[in-house]
C-alpha cells in the first residue's frame, strides 16, 4: 500500500471511484489500505445517499437459497437492531460450527457488511464455531426477501424492516 499521503488527484479518484463502488474496493483500485481510505474519505465529508447504498446490494439468491436461509436463522440465528460505535444498524447472525455451511453462506451472500467471524472456543474442548453477519441498510431487499419463509422469526423481522424503511425515508 502507499504511504498515507493523497495528492489532489489522489482525493479526486477517490470522491469520483467512491459513487460507484463500495470502499474496500475504492481500496483496491487505489493500492491503499481501507483503514486509509476510510479515514480520508470521512475527512473529506464523503457520503452515499441511502438510495445508492440500496443499489450496490442487489438481491441475486434463489428462492431455494431464501427458504434455506430462513430455516437457519429461524434455527440458529438472530435477527436485531444493534448499536455498531455510533450508528445503529439492522444486523443478521447465524451461529455454525460447519465450515460448508459457512462457505456456502460466503458464495451465496457477497457485499459491504458481509462477513464471517471465527470464535474460538473458550478453555479446552469444544468446537470453533463461526459467526455469519448480515448488517445495514443496504440490504432491505434481502430481509424482505427472506420474511415470508421465516416460522419463528418473522416478527423480528419485521421490525428490522419497519426500521431500515424508516431510517431509508
Amino acid at each position: 500500500p502507499k504511504p498515507n499521503t493523497y495528492t489532489p488527484e489522489d482525493l479526486e479518484i477517490l470522491s469520483r471511484l467512491y459513487e460507484t463502488m463500495t470502499l474496500a474496493e475504492v481500496a483496491k483500485s487505489m493500492g491503499r489500505t481501507y483503514g486509509s481510505v476510510l479515514r480520508r474519505k470521512h475527512q473529506m465529508g464523503i457520503t452515499k445517499s441511502f438510495s445508492q447504498i440500496v443499489q450496490m446490494n442487489p438481491l441475486t439468491a434463489t428462492p431455494e437459497q431464501l427458504a434455506y436461509t430462513a430455516g437457519m436463522i429461524d434455527g440458529e440465528g438472530t435477527v436485531s437492531i444493534r448499536r455498531l460505535r455510533r450508528h445503529i444498524k439492522p444486523h443478521i447472525r447465524i451461529a455454525n460450527s460447519s465450515v460448508p455451511v459457512m462457505d456456502w453462506f460466503s458464495a451465496v451472500f457477497t457485499g459491504p457488511s458481509v462477513f464471517i467471524e471465527k470464535r474460538r472456543p473458550k478453555g479446552s474442548g469444544g468446537l470453533t464455531h463461526y459467526m455469519f453477519h448480515i448488517e445495514g441498510l443496504g440490504y432491505l431487499s434481502l430481509y424482505m426477501a427472506l420474511l415470508p419463509y421465516l416460522v419463528i422469526k418473522g416478527p423480528q423481522m419485521e421490525c428490522l424492516i419497519e426500521f431500515t424503511k424508516l431510517r431509508l425515508s
